[in-house]
């Protein structure tokens, strides 16, 4: 007879270098979360979400816990190309008790030549969002 061993949760991997991170605008929010003094994890939790027919993990680049318990989860995007919005787009559909937030390095148009901004893609969608060139985190987010 087979026993199970209890599973050891790994300690939350906190980076400290930029290349332990997938972009420099990543190691500018997480430089800003530091400095503000905010709880968070960095890529420690996987989200289900299934594309038709697949079924994939979404991992959120930042876990932030407020100052009140709350979890939000962030992602943190420079770039902001069709497959990163259907992917979020999936994952807030298919898990709306996850409070999602994007922070954008810049509000780019989302395609050349388009009217349309990152901001009003996610207004549209019901994204809550906020742009910062240097990675800060807003405040009213992490003091909710």
């Amino acid at each position: 007879m087979k026993t199970s061993k209890s599973i050891r949760k790994k300690k939350p991997k906190t980076p400290t270098k930029r290349s332990e991170l997938r972009s420099g605008y990543e190691f500018k929010v997480l430089k800003s979360l530091k400095l503000q003094g905010v709880d968070f994890e960095y890529e420690t939790e996987k989200i289900k979400y299934t594309i038709p027919e697949q079924s994939k993990n979404y991992i959120p680049d930042f876990i932030i816990k407020t100052k009140s318990g709350k979890t939000i989860y962030c992602e943190a995007k420079g770039r902001w190309v069709a497959a990163d919005r259907r992917k979020l787009e999936l994952v807030l559909e298919q898990n709306p008790e996850k409070d999602v937030r994007i922070l954008f390095m810049r509000d780019n148009p989302i395609r050349k030549g388009s009217k349309t901004k990152y901001s009003d893609w996610c207004r549209k969608k019901g994204f809550t969002f906020a742009i910062s060139t240097n990675g800060s985190v807003p405040e009213e987010w992490t003091s909710e």
